[in-house]
């Protein structure tokens, strides 16, 4: 897989949600919020605290979850902050859930193909190389490759 496919991928597991921050603890949520709080200073280039499409220009995983608000044509920085405790990896294990037809707790290459983003990606995903994937693999990798703490 080349950096640009590796990107993209750890953007779409970055953003999906902070599950890796709220399980490590208070200190990790703290941390990723002011992650998230620098990246949406950066993106707000008029500064109105609020984030629109136009503001979104390569982050397609923030244009999904503007998508995601309805009506709301904007994204403010408590959408992307994380709640100490709340679990926001919920829609991902629904979707895992789902997903796993047998109910083993692994998604096999077929059963992927419900997760199209997953099945693309099997391959990568699976880093231990055993031909199927685990909620617990996916989750280890997204906090594996969380972004470093970038200054403005």
């Amino acid at each position: 897989m080349q950096l640009s496919e590796w990107s993209a991928v750890l953007t779409a597991l970055l953003l999906i949600s902070p599950v890796s921050a709220a399980a490590a603890g208070p200190q990790s949520m703290r941390d990723y919020n002011k992650r998230m709080e620098v990246l949406f200073q950066r993106l707000d280039n008029n500064g109105d605290g609020r984030l629109v499409q136009q503001e979104l220009k390569g982050q397609p995983a923030l244009k999904r979850r503007l998508e995601r608000q309805g009506k709301r044509q904007y994204l403010l920085l408590k959408d992307l902050r994380g709640e100490p405790g709340q679990l926001r990896g919920q829609r991902l294990a629904r979707r895992f859930k789902l997903a796993d037809a047998n109910g083993d707790l692994r998604l096999t290459r077929a059963e992927s193909k419900a997760m199209p983003w997953v099945a693309r990606h099997f391959d990568a995903l699976d880093r231990n190389r055993d031909g199927s994937l685990s909620l617990k693999e996916l989750l280890a990798l997204q906090r594996a490759l969380s972004p470093s703490q970038r200054l403005p």
